[in-house]
């Protein structure tokens, strides 16, 4: 359903993220210097994106997390996403996940609430919550992410889980719509 097409196109966002983040990466000891003793979150940032152009996802964590500790809410989110796609830590990698993407949400990154919101909903190592969902979806749809917005609309037209409540679908939709989700914008209009 939507969820996992959503997944998909998360990842596909994601990678591109890191694709042109890594081109512009140049890794050399006085930039590790830098990150590690005046608290540099940009130049944490692009060591971490520099290590995971050579596929050093555990190096890479480890600056991104430090960027995180210096209030660089992206670092938060792509260290949550290492944790996310780490499978070798299973639940306790998602749960260290949804940490980090809390972390970002906090500091009003949208994509860490997007993805906060996403591991309670989808059974991702994390104790499916769909209230808990809902809030960070509402965070993120109030910080311009489209997908969050067209989340909590696919939510409320199943009534699944929560009760079925297709003018908030319809009001959730338009946001989306407005975010340039053309799906959104097309089941918007079946409500119409």
């Amino acid at each position: 359903g939507g969820f996992r097409m959503f997944k998909h196109c998360v990842r596909i966002f994601v990678f591109i993220i890191f694709i042109l983040r890594i081109a512009c990466a140049d890794e050399n000891n006085g930039r590790l210097l830098k990150c590690e003793t005046t608290e540099d979150a940009k130049t944490c940032m692009e060591l971490g994106f520099a290590k995971t152009r050579d596929k050093n996802y555990q190096e890479a964590l480890l600056y991104f997390e430090q960027a995180c500790t210096y209030k660089q809410s992206e670092g938060c989110v792509f260290a949550g996403i290492i944790h996310h796609n780490d499978g070798k830590n299973g639940a306790k990698g998602s749960l260290q996940a949804l940490e980090f993407f809390k972390k970002a949400c906090a500091a009003n990154n949208g994509k860490g609430c997007l993805f906060s919101g996403l591991s309670y909903s989808t059974h991702a190592g994390i104790a499916k919550d769909l209230i808990k969902a809902l809030t960070f979806f509402k965070t993120a749809c109030d910080l311009k992410e489209g997908e969050a917005c067209f989340n909590i609309a696919a939510i409320y037209e199943s009534g699944k889980e929560i009760a079925q409540n297709l003018d908030q679908a319809l009001i959730y939709y338009q946001k989306a719509c407005d975010q340039n989700i053309a799906e959104a914008c097309f089941k918007s209009g079946n409500f119409l």
